[in-house]
């Protein structure tokens, strides 16, 4: 099942502040580029 933006970006936080993950491991993981995934943690929107 696809999960919604929101979802996705809970875990991303998530997965940064548990294991530590830099903005470019958690891009590769989740297959976001690393522009758009800084954009979104910078400005806390999904």
């Amino acid at each position: 099942m696809a999960r919604s933006k929101v979802e996705l970006f809970e875990q991303i936080r998530r997965d940064r502040r548990i294991e530590g993950l830099s903005i470019r491991e958690l891009a590769e993981r989740v297959g976001l580029e690393n522009s758009s995934l800084q954009l979104n943690m910078r400005s806390g929107t999904h």
